[in-house]
């Protein structure tokens, strides 16, 4: 985003450092005066509550930036989820660069936008989904460019720690949530780093994705009877002998009598009948 000319003026003020799986770059609650921007590989996001646990919030990406330009202490830490490489800049001069070029300030302002949009559609993305189709629309999210009917590999660059935190699970409902997908041949387990996508249809309903029925696709109940044992329903008829509650009737009465009227419908000696629990 900042062109040949800005990033000739940045270069020089930036150092570069490699780091490793795991390592830290910034702790949360650390004062510190200087800036990173990710040039390969993923780094974490994560935050750290009272009682010690460790949330992962969101993965960013080059590009993208670490470190809060605007706060001397930070509000979370930042880890290396995958081998890294950061390029970190001093704060003073990165505010000096972005207040004498606007160039760098509009790429300033549209990079911590586009981190901003992707975490807050990430947190949306994860609301009203169970742990399996989670699990389902992060390995479709990891495939933008897949057709339906299609086969892929996705290779998992966390660990299943960070994957399962990210998704806001345990490891074990992980692990079994991609066995489930496993056996409904959704995907393939080839080995703990990677998955080979047998059915992308059968994922992208499993994970709710797009503008896809799942909800009623996984959850339909399963109206097939048993042709040894027909079902039967009479036409409803006005019941019979009902003995309406009171309106006068006392709260305790209400609630002894409540869920225990049964109305049964007039249907001919023939024909089963259809039992009604009045409910209110």
């Amino acid at each position: 985003m900042l062109g040949d000319a800005c990033s000739s003026l940045l270069s020089p003020r930036c150092h570069q450092t490699r780091y490793k799986r795991g390592d830290e770059l910034a702790l949360q609650g650390e004062l510190t005066d200087r800036i990173g921007i990710i040039s390969s590989g993923l780094v974490k996001v994560v935050l750290m509550t009272a009682d010690g646990e460790h949330h992962i919030l969101q993965l960013l990406k080059p590009g993208h930036i670490v470190g809060d330009p605007c706060k001397a202490e930070n509000a979370f830490s930042w880890e290396a989820a995958t081998s890294a490489r950061i390029c970190w800049v001093n704060r003073a001069t990165l505010n000096a660069l972005i207040r004498d070029e606007p160039q760098i300030y509009r790429a300033y302002l549209a990079i911590t936008a586009q981190q901003l949009e992707e975490h807050r559609l990430w947190a949306a993305s994860m609301r009203g989904r169970n742990t399996l189709q989670r699990i389902a629309f992060w390995i479709v999210q990891q495939l933008p460019d897949a057709r339906d009917g299609a086969k892929a590999t996705v290779r998992i660059p966390l660990t299943r720690r960070d994957l399962a935190s990210l998704l806001d699970m345990t490891v074990e409902t992980l692990c079994r949530g991609l066995h489930q997908l496993a056996d409904r041949n959704a995907i393939c387990l080839l080995t703990p780093e990677e998955i080979d996508v047998v059915d992308m249809t059968r994922l992208r309903l499993f994970g709710r994705c797009g503008e896809d029925r799942v909800h009623e696709v996984l959850n339909a109940p399963d109206t097939r009877m048993d042709s040894q044992k027909p079902f039967c329903i009479a036409r409803q008829q006005t019941p019979a002998r009902t003995q309406p509650i009171p309106a006068q009737s006392s709260r305790s009465e209400m609630e002894r009598r409540h869920g225990k009227v049964r109305l049964m419908t007039a249907v001919n000696d023939d024909q089963p009948k259809l039992w009604i629990p009045d409910r209110g």
